[in-house]
């Protein structure tokens, strides 16, 4: 079942402020949607005990959400490429703006 855009959102800071138990590995941008997906299996109960190593990639419409949100992240200045001055390429990191809203409390009226 597809997800709004504002849970995309959400996971999708979970996974970047630390605050879910994801695998790590991968291209950066398929590694964020692979988090996120895994973030609402998880949620969803779709995590099956020992089942190691399975992927719950988004679905169709997911993605082209996600594609639209992963974006408006970098445009927003939420995250940056870069681990830091003297390693430009990827991964993606949050920027200090990013850290903020990250760190917001979920739910909360707080406007950057």
């Amino acid at each position: 079942m597809p997800h709004s855009y504002e849970e995309l959102r959400a996971a999708a800071l979970d996974v970047l402020a630390g605050r879910e138990s994801v695998p790590p590995g991968g291209e950066e941008y398929h590694r964020l949607s692979q988090s996120i997906g895994q973030v609402f299996a998880q949620r969803e109960g779709r995590v099956r005990p020992g089942d190691f190593g399975a992927t719950y990639p988004l679905d169709a419409q997911d993605k082209e959400t996600f594609l639209e949100l992963f974006w408006d992240l970098f445009r927003e200045g939420i995250i940056t490429i870069g681990l830091n001055n003297n390693n430009q390429a990827v991964p993606l990191r949050l920027t200090k703006l990013g850290q903020q809203i990250a760190q917001a409390e979920p739910g909360s009226d707080t406007v950057f």
